[in-house]
């Protein structure tokens, strides 16, 4: 694992962008940790290139994301995003359980220059269990593990419980 010498430097351990209705609202998830091993997890979306503060989570009327205050949108105030489009509301759970997961997983790490990987290595550092990801199974529920990769990536493994 590279070490950090400078405490103001950090590296990005995560960076993805959710791009939904149709390319209009982009969430970008970004998780870096300094060299003192304190993780910072951040999520901004942007609507149409604006940036929006979000109240994360899906309403359990409307599935969407609601807007921390009314947000502009083809001349309209709108209070959320309904993500009514059943593929767009699972990527956009399943990124977020990711996201959370990968900062998770660095929170449970006490010292990461202590793991001392190998290239290629990784090491179990959280398994816990949540709901199935997966419609087309005969399950209920996931185990799901993470692992902190010498490269300081993070691997999910999901194995279904059925």
């Amino acid at each position: 694992m590279s070490q950090l010498t400078d405490t103001s430097e950090a590296r990005t351990v995560y960076d993805k962008t959710l791009s939904l209705k149709n390319g209009r609202v982009k969430i970008n998830y970004t998780v870096s940790v300094d060299a003192d091993g304190r993780v910072d997890g951040n999520s901004q979306m942007t609507i149409d290139g604006q940036e929006v503060d979000t109240v994360w989570g899906p309403n359990d009327s409307i599935p969407g994301i609601g807007f921390a205050g009314d947000v502009e949108i083809d001349g309209q105030q709108v209070g959320g995003v309904q993500l009514d489009n059943y593929s767009e509301r699972t990527e956009y759970e399943q990124t977020r359980a990711e996201f959370g997961g990968v900062v998770q997983a660095y929170e449970a790490v006490d010292d990461l220059d202590a793991l001392d990987l190998d290239e290629g290595e990784r090491t179990l550092v959280k398994e816990t269990t949540t709901g199935c990801d997966d419609h087309n199974k005969e399950c209920n529920t996931d185990k799901v593990q993470y692992y902190l990769c010498a490269d300081g990536s993070v691997e999910t493994e999901r194995v279904h419980l059925h």
